[in-house]
Parts: C-alpha cells; sequence; structure tokens
C-alpha cells in the first residue's frame, strides 16, 4: 500500500487519471498518444483535471480521494 503525504486543502478531489486503461490503449503503456498513469486534481466547477507532481516512489493510482471541509 502507498501512502501519500503533503498538505491537502478541504474540498478537494484527488483523481485517478488513467489513459492507459483506454479500451484503444496499446498492450505496453505508457505508449505513443497514451501517457502512464498519474494522480490527477479535479476542479469540480469546470470538470478539468490538472496532474499533481509526485516525489519518491513511483505513484499508480486507482481510484478518488474526496477531502471534505
Amino acid at each position: 500500500m502507498d501512502v501519500v503525504s503533503g498538505t491537502f486543502w478541504p474540498g478537494t478531489a484527488f483523481v485517478a487519471v488513467t489513459p492507459c486503461d483506454a479500451n484503444g490503449a496499446p498492450a505496453t503503456c505508457p505508449g505513443p498518444g497514451y501517457p502512464a498513469n498519474y494522480l490527477g486534481r479535479l476542479n469540480m466547477y469546470t470538470g478539468q483535471i490538472t496532474h499533481v507532481w509526485t516525489h519518491g516512489a513511483s505513484l499508480e493510482p486507482q481510484g478518488m480521494i474526496f477531502v471534505a471541509s
């Protein structure tokens, strides 16, 4: 199990961005047009997801975390 630590602001949603799990993704990922899965932050007003840069061990996100107010 991986542990993510840092500052978490109330009302923030973190999501697993999984382009390599798409139906058309190549068997070996990452590949052309399909970057590796990564952790993202969801803007709940616009639906836009931005990349969250992490340090340390490679993180392979598989779900979503919501930090309640």
